[in-house]
């Protein structure tokens, strides 16, 4: 029986990330050609949308490479925050809070 050697995760992560370069690559290729024929029919409204969106798959991949992530901003309160009680239901700090006034 041959044994075979662990996946070198170094190797595994360049492969990842030159698929993820292709793909984006890809897209980018994809963006340019819809562009050219857009232009090639004059729909000039149209052509700001678009480099927006070459731009913002461009952000994407440079984002991606340099491994960091987009942080989505909660739009929720601290007061509206859930906690686990003790009975290891999920409720409101703010409802916490109108119960401890309460007693």
């Amino acid at each position: 029986l041959a044994v075979k050697r662990p996946v070198n995760a170094t190797k595994l992560g360049d492969a990842y990330a030159k698929a993820v370069d292709h793909l984006c690559s890809s897209r980018l290729a994809i963006v340019s050609r819809t562009l050219v024929e857009i232009h090639k029919e004059g729909w000039e409204d149209r052509i700001e949308e678009i480099n927006t969106t070459v731009k913002s798959v461009k952000r994407a991949a440079k984002s991606k490479a340099k491994g960091k992530r987009a942080v989505k901003c909660s739009r929720t309160t601290a007061d509206e925050t859930t906690e686990a009680g003790p009975s290891g239901t999920r409720h409101s700090s703010a409802e916490e809070n109108a119960a401890e006034e309460a007693d």
